[in-house]
């Protein structure tokens, strides 16, 4: 494999998560690591974003529009996002 792997990347490729719960939980500890480092920045707790954004590929991953102006990475198998700067977690995309 050179710079890119042979498949658009996920979650898998982007954290290295090896499932969906531990994507959700790199997620709480990056927000925790954070909140830790820089507690001005008001870091919220992982939360149930209601929303169902359009799932895209760009610079080859799959991604989606997060309201806070990220992209977080979506795994299609899982049907899961998790936005590691405002919190927001997106299911059943």
């Amino acid at each position: 494999m050179g710079i890119w792997p042979d498949e658009i990347m996920t979650p898998r490729h982007v954290h290295n998560a090896s499932s969906q719960e531990d994507y959700r939980l790199k997620q709480k500890i990056y927000i925790q690591q954070g909140r830790a480092a820089r507690p001005e920045l008001k870091w919220c707790d992982p939360w149930l974003s209601l929303d169902h954004p359009e799932v895209l590929i760009a610079g080859g991953k799959w991604l989606v529009f997060c309201g806070c102006g990220n992209y977080p990475s979506v795994d299609p198998g899982w049907r899961l996002a998790c936005c590691f700067e405002c919190g927001a977690i997106y299911e059943n995309l």
